[in-house]
């Protein structure tokens, strides 16, 4: 990762705040984009959430969209190299080991195997 910078969360949320990173805790936290590999997993990922709206029109898929997952918190991580992903809550950041991303409410099951594999075809 390369360096960090420290900006406040007012000026992190300011539109055309540059450069476009995560936020932890007034810390900017470089993020992965623009390759190929995190590309194919984000129409993925739009793609099975589309899907599960069209089922049960319970959810909407936001491609780029800052998510605050607790105070002062804006993450949601993706590893496209080693084929893994993290779960950050409010309380708690663990790995989704089970190869599943659970919510509960509403109930979603993401399969990260599946998911994965688009980067194989």
């Amino acid at each position: 990762m390369g360096r960090s910078l420290l900006v406040s969360e007012r000026e992190y949320l300011t539109p055309g705040c540059q450069p476009d990173c995560d936020y932890d805790d007034s810390e900017l936290l470089e993020r992965n984009v623009g390759e190929r590999p995190h590309s194919i997993l984000q129409g993925e990922f739009s793609g099975y959430f589309r899907d599960l709206r069209k089922q049960r029109r319970l959810v909407r898929a936001f491609a780029e969209q800052r998510v605050r997952i607790a105070a002062r918190k804006y993450l949601w991580v993706i590893e496209t190299e080693a084929l893994r992903a993290d779960v950050y809550t409010a309380s708690v950041i663990y790995e989704a080991k089970d190869g599943m991303l659970h919510t509960e409410d509403p109930l979603i099951e993401v399969p990260l195997a599946e998911l994965f594999q688009a980067l194989d075809d």
